[in-house]
């Protein structure tokens, strides 16, 4: 039986892009939102795949007001190729910082693999509103005709196990890590989409490396149950055994420990402007999803 770890909080609303306020220029930086977004597509787009992201258009929307985070969706044509998670710093030299990302038709928060997960729940008529607080936290609020309310998972639609206390609790516990606010209201809006190929990019200030290796089944082993999990001391070495092949599980157990999920590690990526480094873990559960090494650290473990 599949376990799941829910997430929660803040709204991702989605308002037009226009009218954002990013910080001044700089010969070495990005100068706006868009052309960082930019970049980040440029860069990516010469990797193995995401061959679609090549010319591809986007559309931005903030993660909520007064969150400085924003949500973007990746198109090929009319094709989803993909979406990224951004945030917002306070470091002069790094305005934006790239949470999240991933590549291929169905991303985080995709309505149609939302309403299959609701089709088999025997749920024709609902009201979705898309959370996000954490990478491993992000799941739709679905309301019923009736009023009763539910969550599912962001990435596969499938209902979760939670109710509103275990939710609020979960928001208390977790802070705000990418400083979305978890009292953020929810609204909808239109989605501005701007054309990747009609802003003038300068050569990328990004450079990323991508490392994959072989899929496996997450479930096959257990080392959860039976082993311990990487040391402090030992988390910096993930890259090297995953250079090395090694199967390495995260898994997070959430909710007065009583949801787990757990993902099979892929690979990382690993981003570097010359100055700053980045790494990215590649995460492969009922989807793929890379996200910042850093913020899995604080959530869960990683066992090989």
């Amino acid at each position: 039986m599949r376990k799941w770890v829910p997430a929660y909080a803040a709204a991702l609303i989605f308002l037009a892009a226009a009218g954002l306020m990013p910080p001044a220029a700089s010969a070495a930086r990005p100068a706006t939102l868009h052309e960082q977004v930019s970049q980040w597509i440029e860069a990516l787009s010469a990797e193995s795949g995401y061959e679609l992201w090549k010319s591809a258009a986007y559309s931005i929307s903030p993660l909520g007001p007064g969150t400085h985070s924003w949500y973007v969706t990746v198109k090929n044509g009319p094709a989803i190729a993909g979406y990224l998670i951004v945030e917002a710093t306070d470091r002069e030299a790094e305005p934006y910082r790239l949470v999240e990302y991933g590549s291929g038709p169905h991303p985080l928060f995709d309505s149609a693999v939302l309403r299959h997960g609701m089709s088999k729940e025997g749920i024709g008529r609902y009201k979705a509103v898309p959370l996000y607080y954490h990478p491993l936290l992000a799941v739709w609020h679905i309301t019923k005709p009736d009023g009763a309310v539910l969550y599912a998972d962001a990435m596969s639609g499938e209902t979760l196990p939670i109710d509103d206390k275990l939710l609020g609790e979960a928001v208390s516990e977790a802070g705000e890590p990418n400083g979305v606010s978890a009292a953020a209201s929810i609204e909808t809006a239109s989605i501005e989409t701007v054309k990747d190929t009609a802003i003038d990019k300068p050569r990328p200030a990004w450079e990323v490396s991508v490392r994959r290796n072989a899929s496996f089944e997450r479930y096959d082993r257990m080392p959860w149950l039976t082993g311990s999990p990487l040391a402090a001391s030992e988390r910096h070495l993930l890259p090297a055994m995953l250079d090395k092949r090694a199967e390495i599980r995260y898994t997070a157990e959430l909710y007065r420990n009583t949801t787990r999920f757990v993902w099979a590690v892929a690979g990382y990526d690993q981003w570097s402007d010359g100055t700053t480094e980045h790494t990215y873990i590649t995460l492969e559960g009922e989807g793929t999803r890379n996200v910042l090494f850093d913020l899995l650290l604080s959530e869960g473990e990683f066992y090989r």
